[in-house]
């Protein structure tokens, strides 16, 4: 079996956890919700976010494990799956002491709830929802 380089480790686990969210977000908008689209995206990319915490956890004590790195879960987190990894570290109790990650992680929900804000307040989606 041929080793990847980090950068192609990190490409891996984004095209699996893109599918593992267009996957959850299938069986949200065909079964369940069908109307709150962005609110069907946020729960995918989120539970795909946990999973991939709890993988990430579930391989930490092998020696020769494949980890994943922490900037995946940055980036995870910058496009909506910081809840997801927050409550992950809580349930798996991981990366809960490393305390860089955890001002990275609520940095990104803090900047979120600004743009959430801002979006909101200055009204930024009316002119493209209107028709």
């Amino acid at each position: 079996m041929k080793h990847q380089t980090k950068s192609q480790l990190v490409l891996t686990y984004l095209i699996l956890h893109v599918l593992v969210s267009v996957g959850v977000f299938c069986v949200l908008h065909f079964y369940l919700l069908k109307q709150y689209i962005l609110i069907e995206i946020l729960i995918s990319v989120n539970f795909s976010s946990l999973l991939m915490f709890g993988y990430d956890k579930m391989v930490a004590g092998y020696e020769r494990s494949v980890r994943l790195p922490e900037n995946f879960f940055f980036l995870i987190a910058t496009f909506g799956g910081s809840l997801g990894i927050l409550f992950g570290s809580n349930l798996f109790k991981h990366k809960r002491q490393k305390m860089s990650f955890m001002v990275w992680i609520f940095g990104i929900i803090l900047l979120q709830i600004v743009v959430i804000y801002a979006v909101y307040y200055f009204d930024l989606l009316g002119p493209l929802l209107s028709s």
